[in-house]
């Protein structure tokens, strides 16, 4: 049903929702990649669905991004830390509020945008 996001191979270590981390309950999960640069990393699309949300945001002195897509029967998810986006996400980036330091709200996207499994999202992370 799910497609892995990423390339197993590359990622180090897997963070499971739920973990306390950095002294923060996190009830999010995802990947690190510790020995792999950032524009090795490719990220798919989970799942079929559409574009809810997005954010542009400054963390680290750098620009990130985060998408949070819906399929049909509802199941959401998200990615976040984005660095480099595809041409399609891009375009829905440059009409997102102005970037700022650690504020990382999102914007609702009112337009349906179709992404389909294993669509290509990002570049770099």
């Amino acid at each position: 049903m799910l497609q892995t996001p990423v390339d197993l191979s590359k990622v180090t270590t897997i963070l499971y929702p739920g973990q306390e981390r950095g002294g923060n309950f996190k009830p999010h999960g995802g990947f690190r990649f510790d020995h792999s640069k950032s524009e090795e990393i490719i990220v798919k699309t989970a799942l079929d669905g559409y574009i809810t949300d997005a954010s542009r945001y400054i963390e680290m002195g750098e620009v990130q991004y985060m998408f949070d897509f819906q399929n049909d029967c509802g199941i959401r998810y998200r990615f976040d830390h984005l660095l480099v986006l595809s041409p399609k996400l891009m375009k829905i980036a440059e009409n997102l509020p102005q970037a700022k330091k650690d504020d990382s709200r999102t914007t609702h996207i009112n337009k349906n945008i179709k992404v389909t499994q294993g669509e290509v999202i990002a570049t770099a992370i």
